[in-house]
């Protein structure tokens, strides 16, 4: 049986971590995904994306009070370094309920010396009954707390560099750290929650069977 993009979307309340190295198509798969949603913010820190139909705002103040169906949150410096800013974003997000919050980069807002803000912890945990999603993206992910590997269901591995990062992802998807250092450019495995875990996938999906 050969496996479909739409076999890979989320279903409502239910939490996704992208992981790999710079480059390998992390942003590239996340964007496909969420065509499948009608209400996406997106928490750019590095202010490289660029999608058509999405309205962009380097103030979260402007962000709120557009409150597009669709849009991308490259904050300034200034809001980029506030951890203040960090938290009312993931607030404004839970309000919204039905909404897919991605996050690209996850350490930027919290990694294994900080504390998740509490209302990405919230729309992790609560999400569920606000129809919250949490699409988080990460090139380090033995810098990403637990927490947000554990409450999450899907996960989208590509090729990993480092020994740490390919452990981190091993322990917490049980995807194999040898198969992740061997994955070819823009591969990527993907496993769920439920012990679910593919063979090696390429973003157009054509070479997949399980």
């Amino acid at each position: 049986m050969r496996l479909r993009l739409e076999n890979l979307v989320p279903a409502p309340g239910q939490h996704a971590v992208f992981c790999g190295i710079n480059g390998c198509g992390k942003t590239t798969l996340a964007e496909v995904l969420l065509r499948f949603f009608s209400s996406v913010i997106i928490f750019d820190a590095k202010s490289e994306i660029h999608w058509k139909g999405y309205q962009r705002f380097k103030s979260l103040r402007s962000l709120v009070s557009a409150h597009p169906m669709r849009a991308i949150y490259a904050p300034t410096w200034n809001e980029l370094q506030d951890p203040g800013e960090h938290e009312k974003f993931y607030q404004y997000a839970f309000r919204r309920t039905k909404t897919v919050v991605y996050t690209d980069e996850v350490t930027t807002v919290c990694d294994s010396s900080r504390e998740i803000p509490p209302h990405y912890k919230r729309c992790l945990v609560q999400g569920r009954s606000k129809k919250v999603m949490c699409f988080s993206s990460t090139q380090r992910p033995v810098e990403v707390p637990n927490f947000l590997f554990s409450e999450s269901k899907h996960f989208f591995c590509f090729k990993l560099n480092l020994e740490p990062d390919r452990k981190k992802v091993e322990q917490m998807t049980s995807i194999d750290r040898e198969k992740i250092m061997a994955l070819p450019e823009r591969y990527f495995y993907y496993a769920r929650a439920d012990g679910f875990q593919s063979s090696a996938l390429t973003l157009d999906l054509k070479k997949e069977k399980v």
